[in-house]
């Protein structure tokens, strides 16, 4: 045991109900504990507090903690059913031509790019202490496990502006009135700035770099910004940003000239999204948590959850138009319910020529055409529709491009 922890428990049990050789006693008193634990952290290094905590831990025969199988896991089933999810959109679209593939898949394809070494990483920072209590871990596996985490941050800072930035890209093949393209670029400058701002910042956060997994032993001289202020900044950022990206269509969409079944069925399938909303606040919160740990490889446990759970999801919602699009060609029987109209509800339709976001050519609108969607305008004969056919129906939303629609 250290001496200045020594001389801790020499100065502190005598003041306690307790003798230095009853080890049972001391263990028990959680008052003595506290006290011995802060006597420890002030005149002691933070390699000699976490030795004298794993000691004291040993000899009072406390549990052994570990959730590294918890991350492991999580990693490997989330990015397992996002890499699914990637599949079967890529798939919907070479179904089609490979004309069909646009600048929002370019983005979720990065995205999925950035994602397999995100998940490579959780094992491996398990393999270095993560989900353990920090005193049981060697201290050059802290040391890599943080520079891990670094690493971990510095991908989560590309895979999430570039998820929304391809779900903004997608309503560009929607939606082709001026005011809301302009608000849509917008949106993707916002998500630009917040990758270039956040992505060097976390990088440079401390100079020389290596302070950012070398600083937690107090050993490390030189700066570092405010992380624990900047994480709640970029967190609080990214909340708005998912507000505003998931938020954009729901209004146009709401002025849909549909029945009141389809129209909420579009919404549903647009909002998915806010659940990845919900990930981000308790994100947050575990952020808020971690501002004064002591315990990093313990408590970045939830952190490293909500981040995992946070990214695979956003990227399995931004697939899931493309997903359906490909369930129906594949098994139309199965929808055929959910694709047939009534006669008293119009079933609309649309061209999925493909057209580059930035892209757009005049509609003619007539009849329905309040919003000037491509989901909403001139109304005709329905044509005949095939798995070959150039028209899906409006609740496969993947493949809108450029406005045309019958009605039955």
């Amino acid at each position: 045991m250290p001496s200045c922890a020594a001389k801790c428990l020499v100065e502190t049990i005598p003041q306690s109900n307790c003798s230095l050789t009853d080890t049972a006693c001391i263990c028990s008193n959680k008052e003595l504990q506290d006290n011995v634990s802060s006597c420890v952290l002030q005149n002691c290094s933070v390699r000699e507090s976490l030795t004298t905590k794993n000691i004291t831990a040993t000899q009072c025969h406390q549990p052994v903690r570990n959730k590294g199988n918890f991350v492991s896991v999580t990693a490997y089933a989330l990015g397992a059913l996002s890499l699914l999810a990637y599949g079967l959109r890529i798939a919907s679209r070479f179904s089609q031509s490979l004309n069909s593939f646009g600048w929002d898949d370019l983005f979720i394809t990065l995205a999925v790019a950035a994602d397999i070494p995100l998940i490579v990483i959780a094992p491996l920072s398990v393999h270095a202490g993560l989900g353990r209590d920090t005193w049981a871990v060697p201290f050059q596996d802290i040391t890599h496990m943080l520079y891990l985490y670094g690493w971990d941050e510095v991908i989560y800072f590309f895979i999430i502006p570039t998820t929304k930035i391809s779900i903004l890209c997608f309503y560009l093949r929607i939606f082709p009135q001026r005011p809301f393209r302009t608000a849509v670029f917008i949106v993707i400058g916002l998500n630009v700035g917040y990758f270039v701002t956040f992505f060097f910042t976390t990088i440079f956060q401390c100079r020389p770099v290596h302070g950012a997994w070398t600083r937690w032993d107090d050993s490390f001289h030189g700066h570092c910004s405010a992380v624990n202020a900047q994480g709640w900044v970029t967190a609080a950022l990214n909340l708005a940003l998912d507000i505003a990206t998931l938020g954009l269509p729901l209004r146009p969409l709401a002025k849909l000239s549909l029945s009141l079944r389809r129209k909420l069925m579009v919404m549903f399938m647009f909002s998915l999204g806010f659940f990845v909303t919900i990930i981000s606040i308790l994100r947050l919160k575990s952020l808020v948590a971690l501002a004064n740990t002591q315990n990093p490889t313990w408590d970045y446990v939830w952190i490293a959850f909500w981040t995992c759970l946070e990214i695979e999801v956003g990227i399995i919602c931004a697939c899931l138009p493309a997903i359906r699009s490909l369930l129906i060609r594949m098994m139309p029987d199965l929808f055929r319910s959910s694709l047939s109209g009534s006669s008293k509800t119009p079933q609309i339709y649309y061209s999925s020529n493909p057209r580059g976001p930035g892209n757009t050519r005049r509609t003619s609108y007539t009849q329905h055409g309040r919003t000037g969607s491509r989901l909403d305008g001139m109304m005709s004969q329905r044509p005949k529709v095939d798995s070959s056919s150039d028209f899906i129906p409006l609740v496969d939303l993947e493949n809108v491009r450029t406005g045309e629609f019958s009605r039955t």
